[in-house]
């Protein structure tokens, strides 16, 4: 029988030991140990386990580094949206259950026709009331999802806007939804932005996101004195000659194929404001071909058709006679729509 203790007792330990023990997250998914968890959850067939990474890939949902799946924000923002708006489909025995259906109708056991009707009937119903949600009642459930995530860079955890101090700094998709930003929600009033994220690295720690609160003067182009600045927008960091003006639309140039964007020089920042640059006229009809930089690379541009630089070609060196190889290229592509020809107009 042990000994009773009471209050005011002295205690004479014989050996204190400390232990410190953190608790380890789960390890992420390699592609192999993902294949194995959808196998365990009967999920796919071995035919389609390789499509499924690459098309996560595809999208951006996910990135693998070092034979590591490490899931993108824009990956764990479709998951979020479709479970909150179709959780039945998403549901790991939905899709497993959907094979075994799937196995009978080979059988010959149920009518595919039945199957499809009962399935179209319930997705479309989710397709129909998802479409009615407005796109700033997807930004709040967002927001609330990624709450801890999303502010958890902002100083001393206040969400109220430093620009205009009346407004709360808040979660917002880019308009073709390229891009995710924390802004002021009074916008247009006041367009103040404090990060803008494209992805995220292994650490979670979000890539493109650039604390540029205000914009950054680097200097002034020589000749004319106008301003050049360093500025961050929905879309990314850019620069811009001359500040903004009513009535006037500055000329602006992505920055986003730079690294180090804050240490970015004036001399750097004149060159991607030379563009666009007109190389000449096509030897054909007259018009003019241009050497354009956006966001993901430089372009030639004849009419309505694209043709990307290839990134061993310097810019600096693109003549007119290589930007017509490239645009005679199978890799081109047409923006825009083309023009109605005039004999259907008069058939109408």
């Amino acid at each position: 029988m042990g000994k009773c203790f009471k209050s005011g007792d002295f205690l004479d330990p014989g050996q204190v030991e400390l232990k410190q023990h953190h608790t380890q997250p789960p390890s992420r998914y390699s592609e192999g140990s993902l294949v194995k968890k959808m196998e365990d959850l009967g999920i796919g067939r071995p035919s389609t386990y390789a499509s499924t990474i690459k098309t996560l890939q595809d999208r951006k949902y996910l990135t693998v580094k070092s034979r590591i799946l490490n899931p993108e924000f824009r990956g764990r923002m479709v998951s979020a949206f479709l479970s909150h708006h179709f959780s039945e489909v998403t549901d790991y025995g939905f899709t497993a259950d959907m094979e075994t259906e799937l196995d009978n109708v080979s059988a010959g056991i149920t009518e595919w026709k039945r199957l499809l009707k009962n399935y179209w009937e319930r997705f479309s119903s989710y397709c129909e009331q998802a479409g009615k949600v407005d796109i700033r009642q997807v930004e709040k459930n967002l927001e609330g999802t990624f709450e801890d995530f999303l502010f958890a860079s902002l100083p001393d955890g206040s969400r109220t806007c430093p620009s205009c101090q009346t407004g709360t700094l808040s979660f917002k998709v880019s308009r073709y939804g390229e891009g995710y930003f924390i802004g002021c929600d009074q916008h247009p009033k006041c367009k103040y932005i404090a990060k803008t994220m494209y992805g995220e690295d292994e650490e979670g720690v979000t890539q493109g996101s650039n604390m540029l609160s205000e914009p950054k003067l680097l200097g002034l182009k020589p000749g004319s004195n106008d301003k050049i600045l360093l500025k961050n927008g929905p879309y990314g960091v850019y620069v811009q000659l001359g500040e903004d003006r009513k009535g006037h639309s500055p000329k602006r140039a992505s920055v986003s194929k730079i690294k180090g964007v804050d240490s970015i020089t004036l001399d750097e920042a004149l060159e991607l404001l030379r563009y666009p640059i007109t190389l000449g006229n096509h030897p054909e009809d007259g018009q003019p071909i241009e050497l354009k930089l956006g966001k993901f690379g430089f372009t030639v541009k004849h009419r309505r058709t694209y043709a990307s630089v290839p990134k061993s070609m310097d810019p600096k060196d693109v003549s007119l006679e290589d930007a017509l190889n490239l645009l005679s290229s199978k890799d081109t592509r047409q923006s825009g729509r083309p023009k109605r020809k005039q004999g259907l107009k008069e058939a109408e």
